[in-house]
């Protein structure tokens, strides 16, 4: 009983997913090693990314993911409109020295 009912809630994240994305027949849709050879990520960042729900996607199936061919930009977007100041340097470490002699 308690497997069945993970199976339908997995099988209804997984229809949310891809009726929150539409019809996207008219766009490309990456694989993930796809996506991270034209954009010289590593697969396991682009993972990392889709699973935080950062960069736009959606699974089919319990593993493959598919990313649209406007998600890059998405996520640039988002990333710029929250960039934070860099941070001050760090004051410069004491040193270590013999005491006096």
């Amino acid at each position: 009983m308690r497997g069945e009912v993970k199976r339908i809630v997995k099988h209804f994240e997984i229809r949310r997913s891809v009726w929150q994305y539409g019809n996207m027949a008219d766009q490309k849709d990456y694989t993930v090693e796809e996506f991270a050879r034209e954009k010289s990520l590593h697969p396991v960042t682009v993972r990392r990314l889709l699973r935080a729900g950062e960069l736009p996607g959606y699974k089919i199936g319990p593993r493959e993911w598919r990313i649209p061919a406007d998600a890059w930009e998405e996520y640039v977007k988002r990333r710029m409109g929250g960039v934070k100041p860099p941070k001050k340097a760090a004051p410069p470490k004491k040193q270590r020295g013999k005491a006096g002699g």
